[in-house]
C-alpha cells in the first residue's frame, strides 16, 4: 500500500516514459493557474537526492519560486548569510 504523504510534500510518481517525477505547488500566479515545481530523475532516490536542496530551503522559509529580481535577490541572500561573514566584509558590502 502506497503512503500518504503530508500537505505539502508534494506528489512522487512514475512517468509512462519510466522516469520518476516530484512535483510541488508553489503557490498561484496572477491569473489563478498553479505555480508548479517539478523535479525528474531515473529513479525515485535521485529525484529526492535533486529536491533535497528546495526542500531545505523551503524549510528555512526561503521562497524557491519567486522571480526575484537582483538587488532583491543580493538583499535576501546578505540576510541569510548575515551570521557567516566577518564584521569587515559586512562594512564593505
Amino acid at each position: 500500500m502506497a503512503k500518504k504523504r503530508a500537505n505539502g510534500e508534494g506528489s512522487l510518481r512514475r512517468r509512462p516514459d519510466g522516469r520518476w517525477e516530484w512535483i510541488f505547488m508553489e503557490g498561484y500566479q496572477s491569473n489563478g493557474k498553479r505555480k508548479i515545481k517539478s523535479f525528474y530523475g531515473r529513479s525515485q532516490k535521485e529525484v529526492k537526492q535533486k529536491a533535497q536542496p528546495y526542500l531545505e530551503a523551503r524549510a528555512k522559509g526561503i521562497n524557491m519560486g519567486a522571480d526575484y529580481g537582483f538587488s532583491e535577490w543580493a538583499d535576501l541572500w546578505y540576510k541569510s548569510h548575515k551570521d557567516n561573514i566577518s564584521p569587515t566584509t559586512q562594512c564593505n558590502y
